[in-house]
């Protein structure tokens, strides 16, 4: 399973297909998914975020794909380590959440 989510200038882009041979799934954010993300950005720590542990390590045997968490600002890319789908470290978990539900992937 590989599905990649990019929210960049208030545009949502699902691509499902790791070949890219599918079309992107795309669509405008609403204010209120905005706000979402934004609120839970503000939460973060953005300089500690490759810090953050994953709680569980199902990925390692197959168990579980895994995600990571990437966020651009101001010229500057952080990013999370690998961590199980659906089983985000706590600090990220609204912003997970968040995205999932926007790209109505399963959790």
């Amino acid at each position: 399973i590989y599905t990649q989510v990019i929210i960049e200038n208030g545009m949502l882009k699902v691509q499902r297909d790791r070949n890219h041979v599918e079309p992107t799934e795309t669509r405008s954010c609403t204010k209120a998914e905005m706000g979402m993300i934004q609120n839970a950005i503000n939460t973060l720590d953005l300089e500690a975020l490759s810090g953050y542990e994953a709680p569980t390590e199902k990925r390692l045997y197959d168990g579980a794909p895994h995600a990571i968490v990437k966020i651009s600002h101001m010229g500057t890319s952080y990013q999370t380590p690998n961590f199980d789908h659906g089983y985000p470290n706590t600090n990220i978990e609204a912003l997970v959440n968040t995205i999932t539900d926007m790209a109505k992937l399963p959790k």
